[in-house]
């Protein structure tokens, strides 16, 4: 039974730890947007970019 418990709670520390970087990325977004005026062509890029790091997380972690 402890050892279920403990697989259970390991993929939620995993997807806190993908939330944690998803915060990081969007403040880090947020900061570039305001230092480059918002120009459409970063903002898409920076979408592109965030879109496939979160693809990653996510096969990494399923």
């Amino acid at each position: 039974m402890g050892s279920m418990s403990h697989h259970r709670s390991l993929p939620l520390t995993k997807m806190k730890e993908s939330k944690r970087a998803a915060a990081l990325m969007l403040r880090a977004w947020r900061i570039s947007l305001k230092s480059t005026g918002g120009s459409n062509v970063v903002r898409v890029v920076v979408v592109m970019m965030v879109v496939v790091v979160v693809v990653m997380v996510v096969v990494v972690v399923w």
